[in-house]
């Protein structure tokens, strides 16, 4: 009996001292927590590296120009591919060189987004056709349409909500540092427009300036107009005729290279962007430009999207305008099956005589 008591006590001791110890290194956390001693490695003052604005990303953020380079290097159809330099980024171009004896022209290709020049979905089969048919073919690495949208689902609520919440932990501590330091600055960066405060705006902190790279709508688009300028300065591309085909999102962003332009386009199951302001029918009667819509099956026996019902509105002022279902496959191209191309070539042909 004796025995078990001892052992009972012994057990209760080190409960106690473990309860202790648990205790003591909670209250000391918690007591950094509230009071964080700045050292020289980590500095909390504002105005210090480790709370300043960061660099923005590259644009190889969002493009993996490396891995198109190794895929091509040995690659017999893909003849040429040069980096050009656009904003603070890089532009990779790659380029299939016409392969017939009848040179047709030069044909701009921009791919829609999420996929890339070298994609085997649909950019890389048709760029192959069309050069076998005597098209040079120009297929600029375009980013992604990496710009602030409207909130669908939780994912992205969840996602901003934690961002909002890691900023507020952000803007304690400097708070708690130097709170009339951050006043003063607070007074100073108030909005002209607006009168608020940048603490106000989840874009205009630091942790959030990540978030996306383009700031805007129209900064995409200037990105776009950008590199369809790039390849204008290119000394074949002032071979004609010149055509310019445009996949899905793409329809909508390329419209803008259309501005000081007139240029045949072939819309590929064109599609109006995520976020972006449904004003086609106006960008619509600004063009003169002959057109050539292909939809695949999918796509023309569902509900007629933003895109097809602008274009419906008889607002695009050109005499020649086309229209096909069927040509464009729903998902990979055979490389085999060359309807589409041969109908492009066709169609671009006749717009010569």
């Amino acid at each position: 009996m004796n025995n078990r008591n001892s052992v009972c006590d012994h057990f209760s001791y080190w409960v106690i001292i473990l309860c202790i110890s648990f205790g003591s290194l909670f209250l000391l956390f918690a007591n950094a927590e509230e009071n964080p001693v700045p050292t020289d490695a980590q500095p909390i003052n504002e105005n210090s590296p480790k709370v300043s604005k960061p660099k923005p990303l590259a644009l190889s953020y969002y493009i993996d120009n490396q891995s198109i380079l190794d895929n091509i290097q040995f690659d017999s159809k893909v003849n040429q591919s040069k980096v050009e330099t656009i904003t603070d980024g890089e532009l990779l171009i790659l380029k299939h060189n016409a392969k017939s004896r009848i040179k047709r022209g030069n044909a701009l290709f921009l791919h829609t987004n999420g996929e890339s020049a070298n994609h085997r979905r649909i950019v890389r089969p048709l760029a192959i056709q069309l050069s076998q048919l005597g098209w040079n073919i120009f297929i600029p690495n375009i980013a992604r349409e990496d710009f602030t949208k409207p909130k669908f689902g939780n994912k992205r609520v969840i996602f901003e909500t934690a961002l909002k919440n890691a900023n507020s932990v952000v803007k304690t501590s400097i708070n708690t540092e130097n709170p009339l330091e951050d006043k003063t600055q607070l007074n100073n960066s108030k909005s002209d427009d607006t009168n608020e405060t940048p603490l106000d705006e989840t874009k205009k902190s630091p942790a959030s300036n990540n978030q996306y790279y383009f700031e805007t709508t129209d900064a995409y688009q200037n990105y776009i107009i950008d590199i369809c300028k790039i390849i204008e300065s290119d000394p074949q591309w002032t071979q004609q005729p010149r055509i310019l085909i445009l996949n899905q999102t793409s329809s909508y962003w390329g419209l803008g290279c259309l501005a000081d332009n007139i240029m045949p386009t072939i819309f590929l199951n064109p599609e109006l962007p995520l976020g972006v302001k449904n004003n086609l029918e106006d960008i619509f009667s600004k063009q003169s430009s002959s057109f050539y819509v292909f939809h695949s099956r999918l796509t023309a026996n569902t509900k007629m999207s933003s895109f097809s019902k602008a274009l419906s509105s008889n607002q695009w002022r050109s005499e020649n305008q086309r229209y096909s279902q069927g040509i464009l496959p729903n998902g990979n191209m055979n490389i085999e099956d060359t309807r589409l191309a041969k109908r492009i070539t066709g169609w671009a042909e006749k717009l010569k005589r």
